[in-house]
């Protein structure tokens, strides 16, 4: 699939979801202040396409800051009670929708890393570095076939996953991975 279909396709999809994106960030910004007291988004650097480091915005679920790149997992007793309900629903990726309109981001594609994770994996699994040839993906083949990883194994697992995208890469892999998208948002599978 060439760059300016994945680029227009990004763009219908984002048009797309804005009808529901934008009276869902406005219940989420009146309840936050008595739900989740604290900054509404979370802002945190991730390696886009061709290495190059991007911010991605995301709706903020957890409480104090994080000093280091670690696995969600790991950090789950910070989570909110609102913020848990945000996870549940993918909500908190909503605003990863201003990443696609600036270009850092793809509707679809490997989920960006952070920096730490990303030198780690880049080090110790082959081939890791392949998934930066093109934009990473709010969701993506290797998020709804195995869901959230918190380890290098599971990395390494899911890296199959993502060449795979990139190898067969057409408008019928891009249907495919929205479909499964909603499904993994209206069952939950593969919630963290």
């Amino acid at each position: 699939m060439s760059n300016i279909v994945k680029r227009t396709l990004d763009l219908i999809l984002v048009a797309a979801l804005l009808v529901l994106a934008v009276p869902t960030m406005l219940i989420v910004a009146l309840l936050n202040p008595f739900l989740n007291p604290g900054p509404l988004f979370f802002c945190q650097v991730r390696v886009g396409m061709n290495e190059k480091l991007f911010r991605m915005w995301k709706l903020r679920t957890m409480m104090g800051e994080a000093t280091e790149a670690r696995f969600a997992t790991s950090e789950a007793h910070r989570i909110s009670g609102f913020g848990r309900l945000l996870r549940r629903g993918r909500i908190d990726e909503i605003p990863q929708i201003i990443n696609v309109l600036l270009g850092d981001m793809s509707v679809i594609g490997p989920r960006p890393e952070q920096p730490g994770f990303y030198a780690e994996f880049s080090n110790r699994i082959p081939r890791y570095r392949e998934r930066q040839q093109i934009r990473p993906g709010i969701t993506g083949l290797a998020q709804v076939m195995m869901g959230y990883t918190d380890s290098a194994t599971g990395a390494h697992a899911k890296l199959q996953w993502d060449l795979d995208y990139l190898e067969k890469q057409s408008l019928k892999m891009e249907f495919f991975v929205i479909t499964r998208t909603f499904i993994v948002l209206l069952t939950g599978k593969g919630s963290s």
